[in-house]
């Protein structure tokens, strides 16, 4: 099984720490590792925080449903299985783009 690994997402676009450690991700019922996750410098917490108290006024602005929306659009993005969600966990929905989901 291939090793992936898990990095961060800052300011809207995918960032690498600067610290260059990681860790191992274990898959939990055989041990084997799965992964590496990199670790976050404090420089790089410092970023994430002062772009998320950037962002926070205009996505508190938005309606909640809208920020729904957006937030099961973004995980799908980031899985590369975009409108997959709902209809994957979900099996009484058919598996199309819900409506929901449309932007």
């Amino acid at each position: 099984m291939p090793v992936t690994t898990i990095g961060h997402y800052i300011n809207g676009q995918v960032a690498l720490p600067k610290a260059g450690r990681s860790q191992d991700v274990f898959n939990p019922a055989t041990g084997a590792v799965t992964g590496k996750v990199l670790l976050a410098s404090s420089a790089d917490v410092d970023a994430a925080v002062a772009s998320a108290q950037a962002a926070f006024p205009a996505w508190a602005d938005l309606p909640p449903l809208r920020r729904a929306r957006a937030n099961i659009v973004g995980v799908e993005r980031q899985h590369g299985r975009e409108h997959r969600f709902v209809t994957h966990n979900v099996p009484e929905i058919p598996d199309k783009p819900p409506a929901v989901l449309t932007r």
